[in-house]
């Protein structure tokens, strides 16, 4: 029997394929349906291949079987990522509904760059999509009303008029994080070319600058300097389209009707600027020199970026880490200021949820701080976070559906006085709301409440959950007094701190033993550790994920969907518009309107004096707002299904990671605790295992689920000595394929990854803890030459807090014995 919070395993293969037989009826009903759908379409075609003449193929078939069974004797000699024993890379199972929704989708073989050609597949991209921005923080597009009627249109109507983000896939994180500063490029020299056609042009356009007190001023755009005007806040840069549109419409001259405001506004820009993208990258490169600042734990597709986007790898300006790998906010600061007092222009800052190395998380919201001080001297730049590993750490921040209505009710019942219930219960809350409403006297638009309570009765008696929040929202925002929470959000980094450390936790017993036949002793070691996810910093971090302007995310990372599928996500939707160099549709000269839709929308046709009536829903192209064309439409099917059946939520995805993070904290326990084991068990051992991350000369516990360490001999106090032992433990625990090695994985016992750290990426003061820590004493001499080897351990597998809660199987504590055995018999001792 499992628990409430590994009832996850019900959408999992199992290490031993437990479920591998409902596995198989699934993808026989997928494969079924698929070939049901082949017969029925135009049932009267005449076939090609009767029955008879199959007998034909009996060579082909032979041949295809035979080559089947040397493919599928060749892949296994894969790595079983599925295992609890693998804990090496970030790559790790894959979950039932991911795999069924795959499968599905490769049949079908859609191209989501479009409608056209992945009429059902681009709808599945955008729902999963919206799901991803909701658990990121975003604001997801409003969907097109089911039921059209004068509250639905007005409510749609009220939701496109306010900011919402947008979200597409793409084949992973390097994709995404490149795209992601292709827009914020696009973003920062938009500006310079709308000053320039301002001016030539004679228009009125305003724009709002911090000033040095922090208060916001607006100043015509012509009477800024261009490098004020290149200082303004992406938010700001991307709020002057709709300004710059207006002032286009003002200036149109009948002879420019035909060509309409749209197309004349962006044939401006590249008549009348230098700056202009569409006009090339020279005079922005020159005249205002980018800088782009990251740590020094980037991921590789950060140097690609600049390449591809023509920035030049000099404009990367690395930041230095703290002895957890952290981005130091300090020496960001200064070097942005630095930066600018060089006559660089700050293009975008990067911070990473979840390093690639040491899975460690930056300060995102003092960065944000940071820009807001820098604008405040007339500069400012885009915050990238690259959460490809850890955005799906912020579902453990999320509450469930049902915790959300709960919420809104209450929330509800407070704004309007009534008494909470001691249990509660949705729908009796339903019609107790409806009552009171029905008899209020509230200076309100009763009669919407009214409709909204009936519609409310009718979506909780059908456990419509989604409907039932949305119609929540909207009572609370018609009741509620100005400044409440539409949504009755409660959420802040100090509230969610306790929930989570409270949420995220275990009391793990260390016990480990062995019998001495000399000393005819029973020789043991127990040590109880309780581990919560106390670190304010990290809790404070992704949560400020949602405050910034590009996210990059993979779901087939800890989404447990299979590869490719990565994700990048925008907080503000008109990116679109920049990076297309396209303005939204304008119905005509007299409509003042800029109709600024998502890409799947409810068309309206609009007439005199009525209201709109209800079109067709339709479905924008993504190709010309993403850098890749033709997109497979198999990773949008999995990752539909994927959260259709595990939302992202701390109930549901969220009981997944915070497995995954205890046991990453069980690893680590075990690894700080080992050398007092060794002690008593093994007093004669030759060895100690170092953890990287510090505070101060102490061991750090790691931010999310990757632990990184080190092995060192006795007595050794040489860099050299510490990376040969840690290499060679390595060789025992991988099977170095890119070096020839061509054996199965059968008879390997465990998995780990290994890593160098090294100058210039890694700066001698991030490790002067941990050298200081372990005794390496001429680390200051020879860490330039020979950088630090470390051993690395992605603990994401799902199997590993199950097994060890059901006593079935304590895999760390084998892990650790094996990890014992090997350094022992590496170092020069009896293993």
């Amino acid at each position: 029997m499992t628990s409430d919070y590994e009832s996850y395993l019900a959408y999992f293969p199992g290490p031993k394929g437990e479920n591998s037989d409902y596995v198989k009826e699934l993808f026989d009903k997928v494969l079924d349906d698929y070939f049901h759908w082949r017969r029925n379409y135009y049932p009267a075609d005449s076939s090609l291949m009767p029955p008879i003449d199959l007998d034909g193929f009996k060579q082909e078939r032979s041949d295809l079987e035979e080559r089947i069974t040397e493919l599928l004797g060749r892949l296994r000699r894969s790595f079983p990522f599925y295992s609890p024993r693998y804990i090496a890379h970030q790559q790790g199972e894959t979950t039932i509904p991911a795999l069924v929704g795959s499968l599905a989708g490769l049949l079908y073989n859609s191209n989501n760059v479009t409608s056209e050609t992945g009429a059902v597949t681009v709808e599945y991209e955008i729902d999963a999509c919206n799901r991803l921005l909701e658990m990121i923080g975003f604001v997801p597009p409003p969907d097109p009303p089911a039921l059209i009627n004068e509250d639905s249109l007005a409510e749609y109507r009220r939701l496109l008029a306010e900011p919402y983000a947008w979200c597409h896939l793409t084949s992973g994180g390097t994709v995404a994080n490149i795209e992601a500063l292709w827009v914020a490029r696009a973003v920062k020299y938009f500006p310079i070319a709308v000053q320039d056609v301002a001016k030539k042009r004679s228009l009125d356009i305003s724009v709002v600058k911090t000033s040095s007190e922090g208060s916001l001023n607006e100043i015509p755009i012509t009477e800024l300097t261009r490098a004020e005007v290149i200082g303004i806040a992406p938010s700001e840069s991307l709020a002057l389209i709709a300004r710059y549109l207006e002032a286009v419409k003002r200036f149109l001259s009948p002879a420019d009707e035909d060509e309409g405001v749209a197309s004349l506004a962006w044939r401006l820009l590249e008549e009348d600027s230098e700056y202009s993208l569409a006009n090339g990258l020279a005079k922005c490169l020159t005249d205002f020199p980018p800088a782009i600042f990251v740590s020094g734990a980037a991921h590789y597709s950060i140097q690609k970026a600049m390449d591809l986007l023509g920035l030049g790898r000099n404009a990367v300006i690395k930041v230095v880490m703290d002895s957890q790998f952290r981005l130091d906010p300090h020496d960001l600061e200064q070097k942005v200021i630095g930066a600018i007092g060089d006559g660089r222009f700050p293009l975008a800052v990067i911070g990473i949820a979840g390093t690639t190395e040491e899975g460690a998380i930056d300060p995102i919201g003092q960065i944000l701080n940071i820009r807001k001080s820098v604008e405040r001297k007339g500069s400012s730049f885009w915050v990238h976070v690259d959460a490809a590993w850890g955005g799906y750490f912020r579902t453990i921040l999320r509450p469930s559906l049902d915790e959300n209505i709960q919420e809104a009710f209450e929330t509800l019942f407070d704004h309007l006085g009534m008494d909470k219930m001691a249990e509660f219960d949705p729908r009796k809350a339903a019609v107790s709301l409806a009552d009171w409403i029905s008899v209020s006297k509230l200076n309100v638009n009763l009669a919407r409440c009214r409709r909204l309570t009936r519609s409310l009765l009718e979506a909780v008696s059908t456990a419509k959950n989604t409907e039932t929040l949305v119609i929540l929202k909207n009572l609370l925002r018609e009741v509620a007094p100005h400044g409440v929470e539409a949504d009755g959000s409660k959420e802040s980094s100090s509230g969610l701190f306790d929930q989570v450390s409270a949420t995220v936790a275990d009391d793990l017993v260390l016990e480990v033993g062995r019998y001495d036949y000399e000393s005819d002793l029973e020789l043991s070691y127990s040590k109880e550790v309780s581990v919560s996810f106390d670190d304010h910093e990290i809790v404070s971090s992704l949560f400020h994920i949602k405050d910034a302007d590009s996210v990059t995310v993979d779901p087939h990372k800890m989404g447990y969907v299979n590869y490719p599928c990565g994700a990048v996500a925008f907080q503000n939707d008109w990116v679109r518009l920049v990076v297309r160099q396209k303005a939204p549709y304008i119905t005509s000269v007299s409509d003042s309107r800029i109709l600024h839709l998502p890409p799947r929308h409810l068309v309206e046709s609009v007439y005199q004096g009525q209201l709109a009536s209800a079109g067709t829903v339709a479905t924008e192209a993504f190709a010309p707002y993403t850098l890749e064309g033709s997109r497979p439409s198999f990773p949008a099917t999995a990752l539909w299904l994927n959260t259709e059946l595990i939302p992202l939520d701390r109930r549901n995805h969220g009981a997944i990671v915070r497995s995954s993070w205890i046991s990453a904290r069980e690893l680590y326990e075990w690894l700080v605790s080992l050398d007092d084991a060794m002690s008593v068990i093994e007093p004669n051992r030759n060895f100690e295992v170092v953890t990287f991350g510090r505070r101060g000369l102490l061991p750090a516990p790691p931010d999310s689920n990757i632990v990184i360490f080190g092995i060192k001999r006795k007595g050794d106090s040489s860099l050299s000595g510490f990376n040969s032992l840690t290499q060679a433990v390595y060789e025992s625990f991988a099977i170095q394929a890119e070096h020839g090695q061509r054996q199965y994985s059968y008879a390997q016992p465990f998995f780990l990854s290994r890593t160098v750290f090294s100058e210039p990426g890694y700066d001698y003061s991030t490790l002067a803890d941990f050298f200081e820590a372990a005794g390496i004493e001429d680390a200051r001499d020879c860490y330039s030459s020979l950088g630090v080897t470390v051993l690395r351990s992605a603990v994401m597998n799902p199997y590993l807090l199950p097994l060890r809660r059901s006593h079935r199987q304590e895999v760390l504590r084998e892990f650790v014995q094996e990890l014992a055995r090997v350094a022992q018999r590496e170092a020069g001792g009896k293993s």
